[in-house]
């Protein structure tokens, strides 16, 4: 059986994956990233890969260590002129207690063993009512619902990335991940969702119909007015981001 770093590095990251650019970050979602991380702070990115998003925060001026357990992705961010480290946050972090004032966990928790363990590492470093970013697929998304009512099975891998790619183990909804905040020692400062993808989430699972597909998003503007009201989420957004305060320790297990 290959080790878990081994599974992700032969699975995970390839060529294109380290030549992605920053600039594809949607505006809504880079905006919010940076009203949490704010300016001087030292900030922890939690499972950084290549730096997509590390770097945002590093040039909006604050202090960035990046951790990732794949050495190709770490080399990668480094290429970039990032500080990255190679660390298992599933284990422990090799830093003392309450030493970053911000942290970012960005598409990560789904892709995890034991997302408790990170996040109980995330409040350690933490400071005191430290804060931080964190973002995953939302499971109870509008696009999973019909899917599965058609008997597909969308959660984790889809024709464009297959489940051995994907890898997504841990399914979360808005409720869900609240709760699971809350235990975890956070209370929630603001919620948001991503985009809504209607209906050309649909095209790959249903190609005949792909071109009619587009046509109805492109006339609908994919309902895209939830997503920037935030209305309702939990249905209508592909993608879960919290941003979370450190207000005390962990619950006990």
């Amino acid at each position: 059986m290959k080790s878990k770093a081994k599974y992700n590095e032969t699975f995970i990251y390839d060529d294109s994956a380290l030549e992605r650019e920053v600039s594809t970050i949607e505006p809504r979602f880079g905006a919010f990233l940076l009203d949490v991380v704010g300016k001087g702070h030292r900030v922890l990115d939690v499972g950084c890969g290549t730096g997509r998003y590390t770097i945002h925060s590093k040039r909006a001026g604050n202090t960035v260590i990046g951790s990732e357990l794949v050495h190709s992705a770490a080399m990668g961010a480094r290429k970039r002129g990032l500080d990255v480290i190679v660390a298992d946050s599933e284990t422990s972090f090799p830093f003392s207690d309450a030493v970053f004032d911000r942290a970012q966990c960005i598409e990560v928790i789904e892709h995890l063993m034991d997302p408790e363990a990170t996040l109980r590492e995330i409040n350690r470093v933490l400071k005191p009512d430290g804060e931080l970013f964190i973002s995953t697929p939302n499971a109870a998304w509008w696009a999973h619902r019909f899917l599965l009512f058609v008997g597909i099975t969308s959660f984790g891998h889809s024709p464009t990335y297959p489940v051995e790619v994907n890898m997504h183990i841990r399914h979360f909804t808005l409720s869900t991940l609240r709760s699971f905040l809350h235990r975890m020692g956070f209370t929630v400062v603001r919620t948001q969702g991503t985009y809504t993808g209607f209906p050309t989430a649909l095209a790959e699972y249903f190609p005949s119909i792909a071109g009619l597909l587009g046509f109805i998003g492109k006339i609908t503007g994919g309902l895209g007015f939830l997503a920037k009201k935030n209305i309702r989420p939990s249905l209508f957004s592909a993608g879960l981001v919290f941003h979370v305060r450190k207000s005390g320790l962990p619950q006990s297990p």
